[in-house]
């Protein structure tokens, strides 16, 4: 099946399909499918749960984007659809790109954040089994170790007990690896829903933007970042009883860093 097809069909086996268990989510990729195989065995119950693996499935390499979005189903009843990029494009598809901005005098964006990590040369990872029986691979990329000025070497390690093919944690420990080969950061930042144009036109009311979608952050006199536009994928919303919407946006290269 296709990696969001086991997705849908792990969630509707968790919701649906256990007696009583009836959410209102669509799951509307069961039964597409694809080039994957998981196997997800009972005697293995006490590890296994339905967000851990929609986690686990996300973050093999290729592994797609996937997020719930609500909708009204009628005038009373508001259902949620899960969503996720298919095997050839991982990504969730947008009709347009968003702008945020925050300069020295103002902006849509406020109290942003940017957080910074060094990269990871080695991922040591570890899959089913004990002792010498036990799955193991490495994923290594050395580049940055070996130029002119080298970067110290940095490792890290991942494991899954559940996972008992070789590809797969071979797949697993290249994802992780992709993620963070490189000096990377992470900008985070807040909006206001009730903030509108001079026409009173709202900038950012909620259900403009989603998780998973593109923002352009346009930012000026921020005083750890070259002033420029920096592209990335919302990563995470969240929010309370007033209109600030809190935003964490992907992780993107390090500007300041070669």
């Amino acid at each position: 099946m296709s990696l969001r097809g086991i997705a849908s069909e792990v969630g509707w086996q968790c919701t649906t399909g256990k007696p009583g268990g009836m959410l209102p989510i669509d799951w509307q990729y069961r039964g597409e499918r694809g080039g994957h195989e998981r196997t997800y065995n009972g005697f293995d119950l006490q590890n296994l749960s339905c967000a851990g693996i929609l986690s686990k499935l996300s973050d093999v390499q290729g592994g797609p984007d996937m997020r719930f979005r609500p909708y009204l189903a009628d005038g009373q009843h508001v259902r949620l659809r899960f969503e996720a990029g298919s095997d050839a494009d991982v990504y969730i598809g947008q009709d347009r790109v968003h702008r945020l901005a925050c300069r020295r005098f103002g902006g849509d964006l406020e109290d942003v954040t940017v957080d910074h990590v060094g990269p990871v040369m080695r991922v040591y990872a570890s899959g089913a089994g004990t002792d010498k029986a036990q799955l193991t691979c490495m994923g290594e990329d050395m580049s940055l170790c070996e130029q002119t000025e080298p970067w110290p070497l940095r490792e890290t390690a991942w494991s899954d007990p559940d996972t008992d093919q070789l590809d797969l944690l071979r797949a697993h420990a290249a994802g992780m690896l992709a993620a963070n080969r490189c000096p990377v950061m992470q900008i985070k930042g807040s909006i206001h829903a009730n903030d509108a144009n001079q026409d009173g036109t709202p900038l950012h009311p909620l259900g403009s933007m989603w998780p998973g979608e593109t923002v352009e952050i346009a930012l000026d006199g921020f005083p750890s970042l070259p002033d420029g536009v920096y592209r990335s994928r919302l990563m995470r919303m969240a929010g309370d009883e007033t209109d600030r919407v809190d935003l964490t946006f992907d992780v993107m290269a390090d500007p300041n860093v070669k």
